[in-house]
């Protein structure tokens, strides 16, 4: 009758020398030095996993940790303190973070941040994981977010002279004619972007690009032409603006993107 060390363990090499010496450790050691191992080995780790890695009850679990963590060993995750990594693994985890927010914001200087799936998969965790990691990873200043991106707190976007030299032109370009901006010269997608961000634009197709002033005028009076359930109709938008089809018929596609009209057939109706 032989004793296990590591249920459900992982598939690893022969004869290495770093899982033997684990496996040693967790025959000859106490409660808390097969707890660490199992941490070290599945890190970030729930208290269930734990347990069933070792054998232990939650709440022994739980006691373990308190230990390990008065010690520095450990470091509980989350706003619910519901995941555990090592000290040593945080500190993997920290580097990694910022290293992959810095690789991005230097490829990327003019966007917010990185896409937050994108960060996720970098770091190569799972959500429930990933939430506490980024909880913690807030928590100490290492990263800041909103619902789509991830930066770090200290980023932020702003254009080079000769960046901003090049807004300057373009947005005096598009704003000459007022209702239908010019779509002859192109600008780096980067910047417009960034345009986009700061409120300067609005991009209503693939290349047909508004400065924010005219682009509310416009939508704003196409929602009056419509109230009372009046139709709203390519033709009628285009006389409203002297514009040309291309122009009438791209704004009133973004706002049925926007769920500001309801298409029906070739009328709209604002919603």
């Amino acid at each position: 009758g032989g004793r296990v060390l590591e249920p459900d363990a992982p598939r690893r090499k022969r004869n290495d020398p770093e899982t033997i010496s684990r496996l040693e450790t967790a025959a000859s050691g106490s409660v808390e030095d097969v707890t660490f191992n199992a941490v070290t080995n599945i890190e970030p780790a729930t208290l269930a996993q734990l347990a069933g890695a070792t054998g232990s009850s939650i709440d022994e679990i739980d006691g373990v940790i308190t230990t390990l963590e008065k010690e520095g060993c450990v470091k509980r995750l989350g706003a619910n303190h519901d995941y555990i990594i090592s000290t040593a693994g945080w500190q993997e985890m920290v580097d990694t973070a910022s290293n992959t927010l810095a690789t991005f914001h230097r490829s990327f200087p003019l966007r917010p941040g990185m896409p937050l799936q994108d960060f996720r998969g970098q770091l190569k965790l799972k959500q429930p994981a990933f939430s506490a990691v980024s909880s913690s990873l807030m928590l100490e200043n290492k990263m800041s977010t909103n619902e789509a991106t991830v930066c770090v707190p200290t980023h932020k976007p702003s254009l080079s002279r000769e960046q901003e030299d090049v807004a300057t032109e373009y947005l005096k370009l598009i704003s000459t004619d007022r209702y239908s901006p010019s779509t002859e010269r192109t600008i780096d997608i980067e910047i417009l972007q960034f345009l986009a961000e700061r409120g300067d634009v609005v991009r209503i197709s693939g290349d047909i690009v508004y400065p924010v002033d005219a682009y509310s005028e416009m939508e704003s009076k196409i929602i009056e032409a419509g109230s009372e359930g009046q139709e709203i109709t390519i033709t009628s938008v285009r006389d409203l603006f002297g514009t040309s089809r291309k122009y009438t018929l791209a704004i009133l596609e973004y706002m049925d993107s926007k769920g500001l009209t309801r298409r029906t057939g070739d009328t709209r109706f604002v919603r």
